[in-house]
């Protein structure tokens, strides 16, 4: 079962990351837009 918890945290990291490049993304449009 370790590599299951090997592959959920992947996955939870994927997920950190492309929140965390969504956000940044959108802070850069507002930034651009004002």
């Amino acid at each position: 079962m370790k590599w299951f918890g090997a592959y959920t945290e992947q996955r939870n990291l994927v997920g950190y990351v492309s929140k965390f490049s969504e956000l940044m993304y959108n802070r850069n449009k507002d930034i651009c837009n004002n």
